[in-house]
């Protein structure tokens, strides 16, 4: 066996191990502290999650430049979103499972996640255009998902803390116009 599969097989069997160890036991949690009328109430997950989506947000914009700039950038650009796509799907599921909600919720999850990579591959693949414009029909019909569908729309402010559904939008419909106008434009 080559050096490097060696490596891969060594990586692999780590990381399967670590997947199957139990939990650390945590403390129990501290009552939240009482904040100030106004003040933002959200642990410092949530605030560190909030500017990660915001600085993810920042790259569709130069992705759109990119597109009109590299001949390139159109897959990179379709593979960044399939990605982000595909987290969000994931989420989806997660939480699907999480609250017990109808099975086909969390097919669907599933099923935005597989859009969003089949979309990746396209645009590596050369089709650069179609994965673009489906990236952002997948983005706008998630965002529709998430804002008017039940069970979606009805979750409760915990949940919908949980998958960053309010601090979303904005980004979603960032995602899905940039998208939109890179595909438009090649």
């Amino acid at each position: 066996m080559a050096p490097q599969n060696r490596c891969l097989v060594l990586v692999a069997l780590c990381c399967s191990a670590h997947a199957f160890r139990p939990a650390p036991r945590r403390p129990p949690s501290t009552p939240k502290r009482a904040t100030p009328s106004g003040a933002d109430d959200r642990g410092p997950a949530q605030l560190t999650a909030r500017n990660l989506l915001y600085l993810g947000t920042a790259v569709f914009p130069v992705g759109d430049v990119a597109c009109a700039t590299f001949d390139v950038a159109p897959a990179a650009f379709a593979s960044y979103a399939g990605v982000i796509i595909a987290y969000i799907g994931g989420l989806q599921q997660a939480t699907a499972c999480a609250l017990d909600l109808r099975p086909a919720l969390v097919v669907s999850g599933i099923g935005v996640a597989i859009a969003g990579w089949l979309c990746a591959a396209a645009a590596a693949a050369g089709f650069a255009r179609p994965a673009l414009l489906c990236l952002a029909l997948l983005y706008a019909a998630q965002l529709a998902a998430e804002s008017f569908a039940p069970p979606w729309a009805e979750l409760s402010e915990p949940a919908r803390a949980g998958m960053l559904t309010s601090e979303r939008k904005i980004p979603m419909v960032v995602g899905a116009a940039t998208l939109a106008v890179a595909a438009l434009t090649q």
